[in-house]
């Protein structure tokens, strides 16, 4: 079985490793209820052969800024995050993903700038 991420090209994501699918904005508007719940049921049910479906989710993907832009926007971020959210969880629960870890944030640095 196969971990599904999203936000898998991000800061967060894209340090996961293994047997995993990763996703983008590009794939999927996840503030979007109908298309996030196609998404998951595609590859939670999907018999495609040699591949696997999902067993589990890890989230990662956000509406996501430097620290102006939240502090600019702060209703804008809350919406698109909590709609995120609430759609991947819901959707996740529809599919009957037993394994779900959700990344909760808006805007991080990291250790170390390149």
């Amino acid at each position: 079985m196969k971990t599904l991420i999203t936000g898998g090209y991000g800061l967060v994501g894209s340090e996961f490793t293994g047997d995993i699918i990763r996703l983008s904005s590009k794939d999927c508007d996840l503030t979007n209820k109908l298309q996030t719940e196609k998404l998951i049921d595609f590859y939670k049910n999907k018999n495609v052969p040699g591949e696997n479906c999902i067993d589990s989710i890890i989230h990662c993907a956000a509406k996501v800024g430097g620290l102006g832009s939240n502090l600019k926007y702060k209703g804008d971020y809350f919406y698109q995050n909590i709609m995120m959210n609430t759609n991947i969880i819901e959707s996740a629960k529809n599919n009957n993903i037993k394994r779900f870890v959700c990344f909760l944030s808006t805007c991080i640095f990291p250790d170390k700038v390149n």
